[in-house]
């Protein structure tokens, strides 16, 4: 029956007649009873969503984020909610927030509208940025997310920046060298980014290959007084071993 009802008001919608098809997906809303079963869930998950569709095209936006909010959390996998909600928030006040990070997400897997996609990545980008002083928990959320844009947009360098910051963050100094140097053109060659592989060098004993990198580090941007201390110490300490590496 609901199934039925669905159907009538989609068409309803298609050819027109906006508000007997709100009204109708309103009544079926109420009427149905939510089991606990997942087809349950997915069954009342699909009117909301139609609700949305009614109201969005009624000129009820408000309400229809409302109806595609309430789609998204009865069933997560509901694509089509997930789409809808980023078109309609990606300029909101909400736009930033951690909640937006999966329909973002989403959007880029399966959204088709390009200047939508560009803007989730912008928002990506701000939301997961990696800072040296970040909370450790902060770390692991943010590095789970961040593999997954990963795999959505291989070749992007915000990603492998950040993942690389979190690595050296956890210590991770190997896997930190690793995703540092898979950064493309001019990013992997910043001084900031040369002083992170150059610390992770450091730390794991590969003394001259630190020396290196601090020094070119150096040429790159002078007058950095940390990395000048950092090169007098290690012409000590190879200066006490040289057979260091």
């Amino acid at each position: 029956k609901i199934r039925s009802i669905l159907d009538k008001s989609r068409n309803l919608r298609a050819s027109g007649e906006l508000d007997r098809a709100r009204q109708m997906t309103k009544d079926a809303l109420q009427e149905f009873e939510v089991q606990r079963s997942p087809e349950s869930r997915i069954v009342y998950a699909e009117l909301w969503y139609e609700l949305g569709m009614c109201q969005f095209a009624t000129k009820h936006v408000k309400n229809a984020i409302q109806s595609f909010e309430h789609a998204h959390k009865c069933d997560p996998e509901a694509t089509d909610a997930a789409l809808r909600l980023v078109e309609h928030k990606i300029d909101s006040e909400s736009a930033l927030s951690n909640a937006m990070v999966p329909l973002y997400l989403r959007y880029l897997r399966q959204g088709i509208n390009k200047n939508i996609k560009h803007g989730a990545l912008r928002r990506l980008q701000q939301i997961l940025r990696i800072r040296l002083t970040e909370r450790p928990a902060v770390v692991v959320w943010r590095m789970e997310m961040l593999q997954k844009v990963r795999q959505v947009e291989p070749d992007l360098n915000f990603p492998k920046l950040y993942l690389g910051r979190g690595f050296y963050l956890r210590e991770h100094f190997a896997q930190a060298i690793d995703m540092l140097g898979k950064l493309q053109d001019k990013a992997g060659q910043s001084h900031n980014v040369l002083n992170m592989v150059a610390r992770s060098h450091e730390k794991l004993g590969n003394l001259d290959e630190a020396y290196r990198l601090y020094d070119k580090s150096l040429r790159t941007t002078p007058g950095q007084a940390g990395v000048h201390f950092r090169l007098g110490r290690l012409d000590l300490k190879l200066s006490e071993n040289p057979t260091s590496t």
